[in-house]
């Protein structure tokens, strides 16, 4: 890319003003546009709930709390999982299920709860 002159910015008034009213023009075209647009509607639907007058209301709340909880854990005992194959070390999983050790079969398989132990 070659340096030459630098170009002047002044521009004739004319020229300006059917630059700014393209400009306007096109801008309103688009408001215009996105009031049709059905796309910002497509959000998800609010959640209405369970009707106060639903009879087992309280038993499909402890339901929901419950399965809340066990993804909660899930997710804070495979984070556990990860943390311990990043140090190196195969854990045993809390459901009986055992972490795949590496191919030379040399590391201990240690339970979560033991894990904190070690490490605090």
């Amino acid at each position: 890319m070659k340096v030459g002159k630098p170009i002047s910015k002044r521009v004739p008034v004319r020229l300006r003003h059917k630059i700014q009213k393209a400009s306007a023009a096109k801008q309103r075209k688009q408001r215009k546009e996105a009031k049709t647009n059905p796309q910002w509607r497509s959000r998800l639907k609010k959640d209405p709930g369970i009707p106060n007058l639903f009879p087992y209301k309280a038993k499909v709340l402890a339901e929901i709390e419950e399965a809340r909880r066990k993804k909660e854990e899930d997710v804070q005992r495979r984070r556990e999982i990860a943390k311990a194959q990043r140090q190196g070390v195969a854990v045993a999983d809390t459901d009986g299920e055992i972490a795949e050790a590496d191919e030379d079969g040399d590391e201990e398989l240690v339970d979560p709860e033991e894990l904190e132990s070690v490490e605090g």
